[in-house]
């Protein structure tokens, strides 16, 4: 194969850069480039670059790397310099007029693989360390990259392979049925591997939202606190907070580290009705964010009336996605507001027996005393951040709410705020840490194609008959899975998987 060279870290100024060779031609340009006809493999060695009309080009370090003892299985040679773009342009360009060429993106990891170095699942983790914007993400990654999905995956098509055999071998006798105990234990296998398929397409759904950040939007009516959440969040003003209604025109987004998870804070345009067009464009921006959102915080002004906008608003969320936060509790909190989430946790219903106790809500919930009062809500403050208000449960109009009272002006709510957000979206990415794998898009799809398969399988094991077409469903179940390791040969699912690859890996 043709020797290939690309700079492997970023591009710009830096302390080192680290330009990258592979291929056969890799030890004859130790002894053009270094004039070193002696060296050991695997040893870094300090020496001056050399361009091919003689010009020293850079103080350099450089590893020779030997066939089968490298990251491509190739011969191969890294030469780290000085940070400067200059200088690495001066090195590549020398380097094609001695007969390399560019690489292509991930054709560094492409050659790993395709020289049996690693496998596909290994090599797409490869691209998933780098690019990993969370810890979750990061760590997930790394044990894949590790092996661990591949050996996972290498179980079931042992078990599979074991199947096929044994049924093939009673075909070759028409005269033999299968076993009733082989029938059995294949049976339970394959419901145990059809199970397991399951999890890990649950596990799928999570993994654009822990790769790139969790889209986590901000919604709500105007003045409700939106805004003065997304600044505290971040902990600097990001988003601009006025008393006057409809102050955000436009989606403003930022990225906000919640280790182990990182997400991307959308802010949105209050949702009203208006006249101004300006505003207008920015809540049908609003409405869009929220069909892309992974995690939706409503933000509710917890001592205003519940009303028809907050109504019409609540039906258009996917419930299982949405945090509530009634803020502005410090002003009080409405009888309406509480109504709407009586079911939700325990201290509500406690608050609003007190205050009726007290006569606080004298019968008339439009009355003035249809609020609690403030210091009600202060008094509970700490067990409204901490009660059971934190876990969904349904509220009884069927609406499944994780609910949370908070003053934006109450600093000391922020870390509680905090805690909820990372239990709220430990609990909705449950699956994925339990699984424990990133699962892409290709890996998806070969485990759809290997349920379909198996499911078939299952119910021609249940009737006992059709053994020949029993084979046929597991070797095509065995085949979606080999593609996942990259057992099958498809030029087309390569190009795909090593194309989002940067240059020089």
């Amino acid at each position: 194969m043709d020797t290939i060279a690309a700079l492997s870290t970023p591009y710009g100024v830096s302390g080192i850069a680290t330009v990258r060779f592979s291929g056969s031609e890799c030890e004859r340009l130790v002894r053009e480039i270094f004039k070193k006809e002696t060296f050991e493999p695997r040893r870094a060695y300090h020496g001056f670059y050399r361009s091919v009309s003689g010009e020293s080009l850079d103080e350099v370090v450089w590893t020779f790397f030997e066939k089968n003892a490298s990251y491509t299985g190739e011969p191969m040679l890294e030469i780290s310099c000085h940070g400067n773009p200059l200088i690495v342009r001066q090195m590549l360009r020398d380097a094609f007029q001695r007969g390399c060429r560019q690489a292509e993106p991930g054709e560094f990891t492409r050659r790993a693989f395709l020289n049996h170095k690693i496998d596909l699942c290994r090599a797409e983790a490869v691209a998933d360390v780098i690019h990993a914007q969370s810890e979750k993400a990061l760590n997930l990654a790394q044990k894949q990259l590790s092996g661990s999905f591949s050996r996972e995956i290498d179980a079931f098509i042992q078990q599979l392979t074991d199947q096929i055999a044994v049924i093939e071998a009673y075909l070759d006798f028409p005269e033999e049925d299968l076993p009733e105990e082989n029938r059995k234990h294949f049976l339970e296998q394959q419901n145990s591997l059809i199970q397991t398929i399951e999890h890990l397409l649950r596990a799928h759904e999570a993994y654009v939202p822990l790769k790139d950040g969790i889209r986590t939007v901000i919604v709500g009516l105007p003045n409700a606190g939106k805004s003065t959440l997304f600044n505290r969040l971040l902990g600097f003003e990001r988003a601009i907070v006025s008393s006057v209604p409809g102050t955000t025109r436009d989606f403003i987004a930022e990225t906000l580290s919640l280790e182990p998870y990182a997400l991307r804070l959308v802010d949105t345009a209050g949702l009203r009705d208006t006249e101004n067009d300006i505003e207008r464009l920015g809540i049908e921006q609003a409405r869009e964010q929220l069909q892309k959102a992974d995690l939706i915080l409503w933000v509710i002004e917890g001592s205003q009336p519940w009303n028809g906008d907050l109504e019409a608003l609540k039906g258009k969320l996917p419930a299982e996605k949405v945090l509530i936060l009634l803020n502005k509790v410090d002003c009080g909190l409405h009888f309406s507001v509480a109504e709407q989430f009586r079911n939700a946790n325990d201290v509500l219903r406690m608050l609003k027996a007190k205050a009726e106790s007290t006569s606080t809500i004298a019968g008339n919930k439009e009355a003035e005393g249809s609020v609690f009062e403030k210091k009600e809500i202060m008094q509970q403050r700490e067990a409204v951040c901490l009660s059971d208000l934190e876990k969904k449960q349904i509220s009884s109009d069927g609406f499944p709410s994780s609910v949370l009272s908070l003053s934006l002006k109450d600093e000391a709510c922020l870390p509680l705020l905090r805690q909820r957000l990372k239990q709220f979206l430990d609990e909705r990415y449950e699956d994925v840490s339990n699984v424990g794998f990133l699962v892409h898009e290709r890996h998806a799809e070969a485990l759809r194609q290997a349920y379909q398969s198996l499911q078939h399988a299952s119910m021609l094991l249940e009737q006992r008959n059709s053994d020949d077409c029993l084979a046929a469903d597991l070797k095509e179940a065995l085949r979606a899975l080999e593609t996942i390791v990259g057992r099958v040969d498809y030029e087309q699912v390569l190009d795909k998987v090593f194309s989002k690859f940067c240059i020089g890996k």
